[in-house]
């Protein structure tokens, strides 16, 4: 019996662990782990590239090539509608003849050189349609003419209120060649101060086939006083 105790408290104490002495407990516990220290984490700051501001490519001037300048073409003289119309007829129908207006003149000149040298010759300084009395004449053929022959009758009203006129004296004027249906505006210029009340009238023209004896073209004025 007391054998059995014994080997049942032998068998006990081998199960039973051996007690830990509190200083191996505080030997053999391992050491509290340090916490590594965060390190401030530092932030690098982008620096800052300097702007390069390019400057515009400078564009090489173009020079503007100057204008041609307008130069004044004279226009050909207008084929008029035959037989023209507006115009006195000849007693044998092949002369055609009309008094143009100031107005009309002003325009004729621009298209006719004959006529706008003959209205720029000056007298004096002056010109002469604007010191004398002056008259002018549309004329055409359908044959032609060598030259022109034309006269008129250079008149001076008695007043402003009496309309009678009387006759100062005679022009006769000669012009150059003319072809078939070829019209010419002939200027006559009298000897007579230019007067409100003097006027040039009574036209007679002559186309010519033969061969002129005289200077073409000439004025000539024969007063009757």
């Amino acid at each position: 019996m007391i054998k059995r105790i014994l080997l049942a408290v032998l068998v006990l104490s081998l199960i039973t662990p051996a007690a830990v002495l509190p200083s191996q407990a505080a030997t053999n516990s391992p050491a509290p782990t340090k916490k590594p220290t965060a390190k401030p984490t530092v932030t690098k700051k982008p620096t800052a590239k300097p702007k390069v501001t390019k400057k515009p490519a400078t564009k090489p001037k173009v020079k503007k090539k100057p204008k041609p300048k307008a130069t004044s073409k004279v226009a050909p003289l207008p084929t008029p509608v035959w037989p023209p119309k507006g115009f006195k007829v000849s007693s044998n129908g092949s002369t055609f003849a009309k008094i143009p207006t100031f107005d009309a003149l002003k325009g004729l000149s621009n298209i006719d050189k004959v006529l706008e040298k003959s209205l720029a010759v000056q007298e004096d300084g002056i010109r002469v349609c604007e010191k004398y009395a002056c008259g002018a004449i549309q004329v055409a053929s359908t044959v032609g003419c060598t030259y022109w022959i034309v006269t008129a009758d250079v008149r001076s009203q008695v007043s402003e209120t009496d309309k009678t006129l009387k006759i100062l004296g005679q022009l006769r004027t000669t012009y150059s060649k003319t072809g078939p249906k070829q019209f010419a505006t002939i200027l006559l210029v009298s000897k007579e101060p230019l007067d409100p009340l003097h006027s040039i009238g009574n036209f007679k023209a002559d186309c010519r086939s033969d061969t002129s004896n005289e200077i073409v073209p000439t004025t000539t004025y024969t007063t009757n006083y």
